[in-house]
């Protein structure tokens, strides 16, 4: 750890800040917080998670680089999909997690050259930081298509069309699951003075009791379980009436994904601080 840069003076307030929110919430919630509300807060927490903040977060200037910020060929060639997808249902997309909104604008682009412009382009954008750099970007790319995108603050009740999620569902939030000889146990984070623990618990969700008892792995295995993912894919399937829900990711099968050698689950980094 000791070769990354230290942060910024203003940076290193900012994380000081979003580490006493956290430790404000750990103590608000009795001295213990499941690894689901600590990732969160840690990325959501209004004005200062990572996708809330304002620190640039896609492309070169980044923190990493997602397949629309790399050539506008997977946005153009995803629209040639979605128009066979819209001429079955309804022309409307609804993008989840726009990121940059560079992908919207290469979708519309080509879209504009097919001629087949959806009515409406919605985005569901949770940080505002986000959203000001998507309309920007649009407005500076796509001028004369700006009033077919609108920005909503919540899930429609119905959803006729494509649904499109470019890597949304690998930044949602995931329990840590810890499988022993005796019981199955749930990693959450607790404080210790300035500083962040680990601290294991017996599950107490009945869900994700349920998942893990299905999930065959060997002893003393730690993995990931997203609820939220789940929750996320089962309430737009509820409001979907016609048309196609779009997840784009990568990852591993369960073959892999629990394989005897990969004991520690997906999740690299550590939260700040833990030990």
């Amino acid at each position: 750890m000791s070769s990354l840069p230290l942060p910024s003076p203003e940076a290193q307030a900012h994380s000081d800040q979003l580490r006493d929110l956290i430790h404000h919430d750990i103590a608000r919630q009795g001295g213990w917080i499941p690894f689901s509300r600590f990732m969160e807060l840690a990325l959501y927490a209004p004005g200062m998670g990572y996708y809330s903040a304002g620190a640039r977060k896609f492309g070169v200037a980044g923190d990493f680089v997602t397949a629309p910020e790399i050539s506008s060929l997977f946005g153009r060639t995803l629209a040639r999909q979605l128009v066979e997808i819209m001429a079955q249902s309804t022309p409307h997309i609804l993008e989840l997690g726009a990121g940059s909104g560079k992908l919207a604008v290469d979708i519309l682009g080509e879209l504009e050259r097919q001629n087949s412009l959806p009515e409406r382009y919605d985005i569901l954008e949770v940080s505002a930081d986000l959203r000001e750099r998507q309309q920007s970007l649009l407005q500076a790319r796509l001028p004369h298509l700006i009033d077919r995108v609108h920005w909503l603050d919540a899930l429609p009740d119905s959803i006729s069309g494509v649904l499109v999620a470019n890597e949304v569902l690998d930044a949602l939030p995931v329990h840590l699951v810890r499988w022993t000889d005796a019981n199955i146990v749930e990693r959450g984070v607790a404080s210790k003075g300035e500083n962040f623990v680990w601290q294991e618990r017996l599950l107490e969700s009945s869900m994700l009791l349920e998942i893990a008892q299905q999930i065959k792995v060997p002893d003393d295995t730690l993995s990931d379980v997203s609820l939220a993912a789940r929750g996320l894919v089962s309430s737009l399937s509820e409001r979907l009436h016609q048309g196609v829900l779009l997840f784009i990711d990568y990852g591993f099968g369960a073959r892999e994904y629990y394989h005897p050698q990969r004991t520690q689950g997906t999740l690299m980094p550590l939260p700040p601080s833990c030990t």
